[in-house]
């Protein structure tokens, strides 16, 4: 006989890390307070935390192609499909939680997840944005945001670290001819520090969930006040450039600090 499911206070407490790790506001002060009682309904079923995890990615999608496709007429009804596979998006880790059954399988799914939805939001706007205005600048801004916004250097720091690690494994391959970090100076680490607090402070901005509500809000306003439509496509042309300085300052602060090397180092016990 399976065990009865806790009442939500309790299910609160086995579900939900600690408000202190919660990291995103958004999340800790509004969606975990609607998230638990989804879980709450999800744990009388037999659904799996990655299958809440592919709901997540169906409902965000729906939402991104209803946003680009319905226009105005529709745009109230995406955005509820986009916040709603955000509280899914912190239902699957409940669910998993609740279970124990936290997988690095689950860990993957969510992270190709946030690859695949957060461009399709903004592609959402910018098609949106290009129906309205029938302007093509739009949508070459929407190229380059589609592109930043799915954090190219990040994913070239990972994407090199398991190169060489593959490399490192290889007993044909030299991986110590690539290591040697170079000394920096605490002069130069002071001005990478305050290029640090930037990149920090910009993630707050351009990262997920905190881009999909800048997003609606600049939707709804459009809503509201149809004759000033201009309003999605300046905050696409804002993030177009927004983008383009964090992934440069962060690649600038990578070749500097030679982040690279550290982190092979201390990851692969090099």
């Amino acid at each position: 006989m399976s065990e009865p499911i806790p009442k939500i206070s309790d299910l609160r407490k086995i579900s939900q890390k600690p408000l202190q790790f919660e990291t995103v506001a958004y999340a800790r002060y509004f969606i975990r307070k609607i998230s638990i009682y989804i879980t709450w309904v999800v744990v009388h079923f037999p659904i799996t935390a990655n299958q809440v995890t592919v709901a997540q990615a169906v409902f965000g999608l729906a939402g991104s192609a209803l946003l680009a496709f319905g226009g105005r007429d529709w745009a109230v009804l995406a955005l509820a499909l986009i916040q709603f596979g955000y509280i899914l998006d912190c239902v699957d880790g409940e669910v998993a939680r609740y279970r124990k059954a936290s997988s690095v399988n689950g860990v993957f799914l969510d992270n190709l997840n946030h690859v695949i939805v957060i461009p399709s939001i903004f592609w959402g706007t910018v098609l949106y944005s290009y129906l309205i205005h029938d302007n093509i600048i739009i949508i070459i801004a929407g190229i380059i945001v589609s592109i930043l916004v799915a954090n190219p250097v990040k994913k070239a720091n990972l994407n090199t670290l398991f190169n060489l690690k593959d490399k490192g494994e290889n007993p044909q391959y030299d991986i110590s001819a690539l290591q040697g970090e170079k000394n920096v100076t605490n002069k130069q680490l002071e001005k990478i520090d305050k290029k640090n607090k930037f990149v920090l402070w910009a993630q707050a901005i351009a990262d997920y969930p905190a881009s999909m509500n800048i997003l609606a809000i600049a939707i709804l306003l459009d809503l509201l006040w149809p004759n000033q439509a201009l309003i999605p496509s300046l905050l696409i042309y804002f993030y177009t450039f927004y983008l383009l300085a964090r992934e440069s300052v962060m690649l600038l602060i990578t070749l500097k600090t030679h982040k690279i090397e550290k982190k092979f180092n201390r990851f692969f016990g090099q």
